[in-house]
C-alpha cells in the first residue's frame, strides 16, 4: 500500500513508490523538511531565492540542469535535481518524472562506488519501478556509508513492501532516534499491518495530540490512523481522518485513494457517488480514475464507459511499452471494472509475487475466490495468518480458501 533526509534540499524525499501503486495499505512517508538534520546544500536556498514566483519549482530545477550542463560531474545539483524531480512524480504521478531524475544521475548511475547520496536516489527510483531487491542492496550500500534517518525509513518502506516486518521495524526505531515524529508514525504503520492496530492508532492518537509534528506531516500522519481504523473495522473514524487529510493537502493522493476506497467498501448509493465526486477533477491519476471507474460501474452512472475506456487505453500502451509495474492496478481493473476474474487472477499473482502490502494480499484472495480456484489464494492467506493481518474484508475472505 509514497520521509526524513539526506543533504538534497528543502523538498523531501519518497517513503514508497511515488503514488504509482498507491491503494489502501501502501507504505508512504511525510515529506519531512531538510532542517529537521540541519543540512540544506548551500546552493538551494539561492536557487530558490532567485526562481520565479510563478513557478518556483520550474524554476529551481532549471537552475540545477543548467548546473548540470556545465558541469554533468556535479553530484550535489544531480542529487537535488533527481530528488525535485521524485517530488514531481509523486505530485503529479506522471512517470515521466522518474525517467527525468534517472536522467539526471545519468553520470553516476552505474558509479561502482556511488556515495550514499547516489545510492538513496537510485533506490527511490528503483523503488518505485517496484525493482525492490535492487532498492534494498542499494539503501543496505548506503547505509554503511552514512547514519541517516532517510535511508532508514526509506528502508523501512521497501522491507514492508517485501512483508519483511520485523527488520522494517528495527529501521523504524532507528529513525525515531532522530526523527521521533516520523519514526512513530513508521512503527505505527508497520504495526496497523501485523495485528496491533489499536496499539497503532493509540501511537498516532498521541502524536497527533501533542506539539511534536510538524504541519506538513500532519496529513500523513491522519492517513496513517486512517488506515489503522480501517483495520479495525471502523470506516466512520477513517473517513473522517481521511477529510481533515484533505482538507491539510488538496493534492494528497494517497488520501483521496484511501477515501475512495473506504467509499466503495461502503457500496451504497450515497457513498459510491462520492468515490465518483472524488475522482472529478483528478482524471490524470490513473489510480484515482480506476477507483472512479469501479464505483461508477457499481453506481450505474453514465461516466464508467468513460473511464473504463480512458484506462484501457493507457493499460493497453503500457503493456505496448513493456511496463509491468502496474500489475495491481490491471488486476483491480479486470476484477471490478471488467468482472473478468480469469483475467485477474494471475496478474493478482504476479502482483503478490513482488509486493505483499494489506491490498495486495486482499487483492489475490478476491481474485482466486471469484475465479472460483481459492487454492491459488493460499500464499495471501498463509501470509495474512502468519503476520496477523487484521482486516474484517480480509478475514470475511479467509475461511473462503484452504489452509
Amino acid at each position: 500500500m509514497e520521509a526524513a533526509r539526506t543533504s538534497w534540499g528543502a523538498t523531501g524525499v519518497l517513503f514508497a513508490a511515488v503514488g504509482l501503486v498507491i491503494a489502501s495499505g501502501f507504505f508512504r512517508p511525510p515529506e519531512v523538511a531538510a532542517d529537521a538534520r540541519g543540512e540544506v546544500p548551500a546552493a538551494s536556498a539561492v536557487l530558490l531565492a532567485v526562481a520565479p514566483r510563478s513557478d518556483p519549482a520550474e524554476a529551481g530545477r532549471r537552475a540545477l540542469r543548467d548546473r548540470l550542463s556545465r558541469n554533468p560531474r556535479d553530484e550535489e545539483a544531480a542529487t537535488a535535481l533527481a530528488e525535485r524531480c521524485i517530488m514531481q512524480a509523486r505530485k503529479t504521478r506522471d512517470p515521466r518524472w522518474l525517467g527525468q531524475a534517472q536522467a539526471a544521475l545519468g553520470p553516476f548511475w552505474s558509479d561502482a562506488d556511488p556515495s550514499a547520496e547516489v545510492l538513496l536516489s537510485r533506490a527511490t527510483i528503483r523503488q518505485s519501478l517496484h525493482a525492490f531487491p535492487e532498492a534494498l542492496t542499494d539503501l543496505d550500500r548506503a547505509t554503511r556509508l552514512r547514519a541517516d534517518p532517510q535511508i532508514e525509513l526509506t528502508r523501512a518502506t521497501v522491507l514492508a513492501i517485501l512483508g519483511r516486518f520485523e527488520e522494517a521495524c528495527e529501521a523504524c526505531t532507528k529513525v525515531s532516534a532522530r526523527l521521533p515524529v516520523v519514526g512513530a508514525g513508521c512503527t505505527a504503520q508497520i504495526e496497523a499491518a501485523t495485528g496491533s492496530a489499536r496499539p497503532a492508532v493509540s501511537r498516532l492518537d498521541a502524536v497527533l495530540a501533542g506539539a511534536g509534528a510538524a504541519t506538513e506531516e500532519i496529513p500523513w500522519l491522519l492517513s496513517l490512523r486512517a488506515e489503522a481504523h480501517l483495520r479495525l473495522g471502523d470506516r466512520g473514524a477513517a473517513r473522517s481522518d481521511l477529510l481533515r487529510a484533505l482538507a491539510g493537502d488538496p493534492q494528497d493522493a494517497y488520501s483521496r485513494i484511501l477515501l475512495q476506497d473506504t467509499h466503495i467498501d461502503e457500496a451504497n448509493e450515497q457513498s459510491l457517488a462520492a468515490a465518483i465526486a472524488l475522482t472529478i477533477g483528478h482524471e490524470n491519476d490513473d489510480a484515482v480514475m480506476l477507483r472512479g471507474a469501479i464505483a461508477a460501474k457499481r453506481a450505474h452512472h453514465p461516466q464508467a464507459d468513460v473511464f473504463a475506456r480512458e484506462l484501457r487505453e493507457k493499460q493497453q500502451a503500457a503493456r505496448d511499452r513493456g511496463d509491468t509495474v502496474h500489475r495491481r492496478e490491471e488486476a483491480l481493473f479486470a476484477l471490478h471494472v471488467d468482472g473478468d476474474a480469469v483475467k485477474a487472477l494471475p496478474l493478482a499473482e504476479a502482483n503478490f509475487g513482488v509486493q505483499k502490502e494489506p491490498a495486495d494480499v486482499r487483492l489475490l484472495l478476491e481474485a482466486a475466490i471469484a475465479a472460483h480456484e481459492p487454492l491459488r489464494g493460499k500464499p495471501a492467506a498463509d501470509f495474512a495468518r502468519k503476520t496477523k493481518l487484521e482486516d474484517p474484508v480480509i478475514a470475511a475472505l479467509l475461511p473462503q480458501v484452504p489452509q
